[in-house]
């Protein structure tokens, strides 16, 4: 839906809540004299309580859904997720539309932020700052790789220097 409509609906319910508590209160202070005006007060003020605190959290969840606000938890999905994110992985953890996803993500690559790359038909995007990358032993003279746990400095194939690096 049209994120300006929820917001109106949102507003204008409030309104109508606000009113039926106000008219909820004086049917209340009426039913001091006439007992019989207790039940309708109760209800609009029941009704107008419910409607209040649904439209107020309607209005909360519009304005934490600002696209800032979703760059920022993409941002920190990909730090949880070692840098790297699907569209449907944004949309999945994080519950919003895939077009505020797909928006979002669109926004941190046009930044700079990540890049896109496509790997067997699926869109994923890398963000570098965040990527995990493994060490290793790689000698500079045969090219062997070897593990950092594995002791020594020289190649056990030819004897170079081995040089610690991140792993391709």
């Amino acid at each position: 839906m049209n994120r300006a409509f929820l917001y109106f609906t949102a507003i204008v319910l409030v309104i109508v809540a606000a009113g039926l508590l106000f008219i909820g209160l004086a049917f209340l202070i009426v039913a001091a004299k006439s007992p019989g005006d207790l039940l309708p007060a109760l209800a609009m003020l029941a009704v107008g309580g419910v409607l209040l605190g649904w439209s107020l959290g309607k209005l909360k969840a519009l304005a934490a859904a600002t696209p800032d606000n979703i760059d920022t938890q993409v941002d920190a999905l990909a730090a949880s997720h070692g840098g790297e994110l699907t569209i449907a992985e944004v949309v999945g953890e994080l519950g919003i539309s895939q077009a505020d996803a797909q928006g979002s993500l669109h926004r941190l690559v046009s930044r700079g932020v990540c890049r896109s790359e496509p790997r067997n038909g699926t869109e994923f995007y890398i963000f570098a700052g965040l990527k995990q990358t493994m060490k290793v032993k790689k000698c500079g003279y045969c090219g062997n790789v070897y593990p950092v746990a594995q002791a020594g400095r020289q190649c056990p194939s030819c004897g170079g220097n081995l040089d610690i690096v991140d792993q391709e």
